[in-house]
């Protein structure tokens, strides 16, 4: 039961990590009006902010949050899931070995067996 609710907090902090890193992208646009000469009605379109157009705001954001957040932490994520996951195994087929080893002798029924890999 306790696994579950580490899955759920982890998937409750990352979707907040989401939304947090996120953010920024409301910022750069806005909505206007534009009102053509020969209409009677002006229409809400989508234009681009100042945000876009700064250079530290695109170089912290853009490149060194993105490279961060979207490659590097994932990969390190994903080498340490696999190390952890294949120390794990190891271990198992280690203890497994360990278990197999005193009955090995006993008889000749165990020789096609599980413990004779």
């Amino acid at each position: 039961m306790e696994y579950f609710s580490r899955v759920k907090k982890m998937m409750i902090a990352v979707s907040v990590m989401a939304v947090v890193y996120s953010s920024p992208r409301f910022f750069e646009v806005t909505t206007a009006f534009y009102c053509p000469v020969d209409a009677d009605q002006c229409v809400p379109t989508v234009a681009r902010t100042a945000l876009p157009e700064d250079k530290t705001y695109w170089t912290v954001y853009h490149i060194v949050l993105a490279v961060l957040c979207v490659t590097l932490t994932p990969c390190l994520l994903l080498f340490a899931l696999t190390l952890r996951i294949s120390i794990a195994i190891r271990q198992a087929s280690l203890k497994r070995r360990s278990l197999c080893e005193p009955n090995l002798g006993v008889d000749g029924r165990n020789k096609d067996g599980i413990c004779s890999k």
